[in-house]
Parts: C-alpha cells; sequence; structure tokens
C-alpha cells in the first residue's frame, strides 16, 4: 500500500494483508490488517472482530448524538457533576440497551435490527406522560 503525498507516509509503503467479505450478502468489506499469519489470525475472526469493534462506536453514537442530544453539552461545570452527569447517561443507555434487549428476545430477532431512536424517542414520550 502506497500512502505517498500523506502526512508522515512511509517512504516504501506499507505491506497490508486484505481480506474482502460481505455483509448478508449486500455490502463488500475489505478489511486492511498488519495481522499477516493466517493460522494465528483467521479471515472469518478478524471479521467478526471487526464488526463488533463497530458496535462500540454505535454505541458511542448513540449516547452522544441521540441520547444526549446533537448540540447539548454536559450541563455541569464540577467535575464531580460532571462525572455524575456522564454516570446517569451511561445508565440510561444500559436501560435502554435492557429494553431492546427484551424486545429481540421476545420477539425472536436480531438486536440489531431494533432501532436505538424508536425505543429512545417511545422511552422518552412515556416518561413525560
Amino acid at each position: 500500500m502506497n500512502l505517498a503525498g500523506q502526512k508522515g507516509a512511509h517512504p516504501g509503503g506499507v505491506l497490508v494483508r486484505v481480506i474482502e467479505y460481505r455483509v448478508d450478502g449486500g455490502e463488500v468489506i475489505r478489511l486492511l490488517t498488519d495481522l499477516f499469519d493466517h493460522d494465528a489470525y483467521p479471515a472469518r475472526e478478524l471479521a467478526v472482530l471487526y464488526h463488533e469493534r463497530w458496535e462500540v462506536e454505535s454505541a458511542y453514537r448513540q449516547i452522544k448524538t441521540f441520547q444526549r442530544g446533537r448540540q447539548e453539552v454536559l450541563r455541569s461545570t464540577d467535575p464531580q457533576l460532571v462525572r455524575q452527569e456522564v454516570w446517569a447517561h451511561l445508565v440510561v443507555h444500559h436501560c435502554l440497551t435492557g429494553i431492546i434487549m427484551q424486545l429481540a428476545d421476545s420477539n425472536g430477532i436480531d438486536p440489531d435490527r431494533i432501532s436505538f431512536v424508536k425505543v429512545l424517542k417511545h422511552t422518552r414520550r412515556s416518561v413525560v406522560r
């Protein structure tokens, strides 16, 4: 892989392993890695781990963008209160994820198929009532 012209690029290029796979028979994903040992790091296992890594990013997005609100910053100014507010967001996210898991389990579906935003909106309406 040649990164010429990019800041901090290695002059001789970088050797990478390309793992290509399809998600649910649709979108093609190409994963680049420096883990070359096929026996120690099977392609299928790396693909699954890569998908799981994006699950974490999705959770961060759920909290920062949807749950907290796009333009809303933490209201607290005291460090202890900031920690308390962050923990409150994490607890609420954990509870909403619990609701999603229960819905998925009772309907026999993958939890990833349930919209976090819809559960959040429904919960907000229920709390307001």
